[in-house]
This record gives C-alpha cells, sequence and structure tokens, in this order.
C-alpha cells in the first residue's frame, strides 16, 4: 500500500517537474525574445539620439567658434585703440611735465635771485648799522674810559693819603711793634728750626733713616698778644726733597720762650693746626 503511493507520488512528482520545465522554458523563450525586440528598441533609440546630438553639437560648436572668432577680432580692435589711447595720453603727460618742470625751474631761479638780492641788501644794511653801533660804542667806551681813569686816580690819591696816615699810626702803635717782633722772631725761629731739621730722625718705633734734605724750613708765629716770658706754642714746616725731584712736607710742633728767643724742642704732628695757638 505504502509503495504504491510512493510510486504515484514519484509519478506525479515526475509529470509536475515536466509541466514545471515547460513552463519555463516556455517562459524563458518569451521573455527573450522579449528583450530582443525591447534591446533593438533601444538600439534604434540611442543611434537616433546619437544622431542628434552629434548634428546638435556640430552646429553649435560651428557657431560658437565663428562667434568667438568675432570676439578675438573685437578684442583686438580695442586693444589697438587702447594702445594708440595709452600712447596719445602718455605724450601729453610727458609735454605737461616737462613745461611744468621748466616752469618750476625757472620760477625757482627767479625765487633764488630774488633771496640773494634782498639777503645782499639786508647785509649791506645790517653792516652799516652795526659799524655805526661799533662807532657809537667805541666813543662810549672811550669817554667812559676816561672818566673811570679820572676816577680811580682820585680815589687812588685819596687812599694813598689815608692810609700813609693809618700806616703811620699803625707803625707807632703797639701793634707795630708786635709785627717788628714777630718778624725778628720768624727769622730767628726759621734758623733754630733749620739747625733741629739737620738731625731730624723719625718717632720712637719707626726703622731709623738718614737725615733729611731740607729745602725750606716755615715757622707758623701765634697771631695775636706776644709775652715776654711765657712759651708760645708754634708750629714748624720742614719741606724735605725726596730724590725724584718731589717735595714732602713734615710738620712739627715747638715752643718759643721769648725771654730768651730761643725755640724749645721739636714735636712731630699731623698738621700745623694740632699745634694749640699757632695760626698762619
Amino acid at each position: 500500500m505504502i509503495e504504491t503511493r510512493r510510486a504515484e507520488l514519484e509519478v506525479a512528482a515526475e509529470n509536475l517537474s515536466r509541466s514545471i520545465s515547460g513552463v519555463l522554458e516556455n517562459r524563458t523563450e518569451g521573455m527573450v525574445s522579449i528583450l530582443t525586440g525591447a534591446s533593438q528598441t533601444l538600439t534604434d533609440q540611442f543611434d537616433t539620439r546619437l544622431e542628434g546630438l552629434e548634428s546638435t553639437l556640430q552646429s553649435h560648436g560651428e557657431r560658437l567658434i565663428s562667434e568667438f572668432e568675432t570676439r578675438t577680432l573685437a578684442i583686438s580692435e580695442g586693444t589697438e585703440k587702447l594702445n594708440a589711447a595709452l600712447d596719445a595720453r602718455t605724450r601729453d603727460i610727458n609735454e605737461t611735465l616737462v613745461n611744468r618742470t621748466r616752469e618750476i625751474a625757472q620760477t625757482f631761479n627767479e625765487g633764488s635771485q630774488s633771496i640773494g638780492t634782498l639777503i645782499d641788501t639786508g647785509k649791506q644794511g645790517l653792516s652799516e648799522e652795526l659799524q655805526g653801533f661799533v662807532f657809537a660804542t667805541s666813543a662810549m667806551i672811550d669817554d667812559n674810559a676816561q672818566q673811570l681813569s679820572a676816577r680811580m686816580a682820585a680815589v687812588k690819591t685819596d687812599l694813598e693819603s689815608r692810609l700813609g696816615g693809618d700806616a703811620d699810626r699803625v707803625e707807632a702803635s703797639d701793634l707795630g711793634r708786635q709785627l717788628r717782633r714777630r718778624r725778628r722772631f720768624e727769622s730767628v725761629g726759621g734758623a733754630h728750626a733749620v739747625a733741629h731739621a739737620q738731625v731730624l730722625r723719625p718717632v720712637s718705633g719707626v726703622v731709623p733713616r738718614p737725615a733729611v734734605a731740607v729745602r725750606e724750613v716755615h715757622v707758623v708765629i701765634p697771631i695775636g698778644h706776644i709775652g715776654w716770658a711765657e712759651a708760645d706754642p708754634v708750629a714748624v714746616v720742614i719741606v724735605e726733597r725726596l730724590g725724584d725731584g718731589h717735595d714732602r712736607r713734615h710738620y712739627w710742633c715747638s715752643s718759643f720762650n721769648w725771654l730768651g728767643v730761643v725755640m724749645v724742642g721739636l714735636v712731630p704732628t699731623i698738621h700745623p693746626s694740632a699745634c694749640s695757638g699757632a695760626r698762619g
């Protein structure tokens, strides 16, 4: 039973396959014929469209070429006209510049000549004014110099007469006597200082050296009252001549016993102002 049913199904399936194969073949042949017709139609249409495009492009290309040639000719003519106009304008500008340059140069020359003339005139007038001013100033200075000389001579005469009387009174006064004693004591003190300077040695604690080569000796006597019995402080300045030609100053403090007119001792110091009462 089952075998019979299977055999029937196999026969039915085989028949169905044959039917489907036939239908597919028929449909395939129909589609091939349809596609063949459609392809032919499309090919014909493409050929027609290509021919139309070729004719259109050819006609438009020829028209574009002709228009381009026309535009090129127009541009060439315009360029030639522009070059001619530029050349003419350039010539006009050059001529204008040349004329303006000539006018400017001529104006500058005329102005320079005018300025030179004005300067010369002003210089001449200024020289004349300065010369007159110098003459007037010289005359004024000469007059003032003569007046000043006369006035100075009168003042000098008056001063000489006054100073002569004052000098006589000073010489006769105590101050005159003190000044005379001062000059005498300075000369005596200088001689004593020279004698002491020949044997001077450094202060204790310093390496000894030979006696200094004395060039000058100054004795600074205190100004004021000069006593007769007391020992007044004085400053002694000794100038040493060095080997290289320079000078070195040594400062010493001492004192004078005016009664015996002798200088007592020499004490080294840094400056004459350190000696109490000694003033130059």
